[in-house]
């Protein structure tokens, strides 16, 4: 018995002492170093700024990143793999060939964003929703994500 007690408090002490280690890691690591990958739906990327423009006049819903004198477009940002398919599949229904590409970011408020808009989109099939919900998502990217 004396036995059976010794090892059960030892085992409660490593628990203890593990679970102390992983959480101060979690806690001692900043949220800025902390990267979620998201997936980007891209329309494209131009080396003018003018054709990026006139091939983008009939796509009001989109986010412009400028890198290397280039121009990339994308008409979507999710955490979710199905939602991003979603987004693909109505683009390429309406005839804009998109690609998914995957970005790397560390910003908390915006995860939680994706995260609330991403079980915003999980049932909805309509077009014009699905569309004013990216369009939200990509205007806090623009708002929190490019301003830092």
């Amino acid at each position: 018995m004396k036995k059976g007690l010794i090892v059960g408090l030892l085992s409660i002490e490593i628990g203890f002492l593990a679970g102390n280690i992983l959480f101060n890691k979690t806690k001692i690591i900043p949220s800025w170093k902390r990267l979620e990958k998201y997936y980007f739906i891209q329309e494209g990327i131009y080396s003018s700024y003018e054709n990026m423009k006139k091939n983008l006049a009939n796509i009001t819903t989109k986010a412009i990143d400028l890198e290397d004198k280039k121009y990339y477009v994308y008409v979507g940002i999710t955490k979710r793999k199905e939602i991003a398919d979603k987004i693909i599949n109505l683009y390429k229904n309406k005839g804009i060939n998109v690609r998914l590409t995957e970005k790397y970011l560390s910003s908390d408020e915006f995860l939680q964003n994706v995260l609330q808009f991403d079980y915003l989109l999980e049932d909805k099939k309509d077009e014009e929703e699905i569309l004013t919900i990216q369009n939200v998502v990509l205007a806090n990217y623009e708002e929190i994500i490019k301003k830092e």
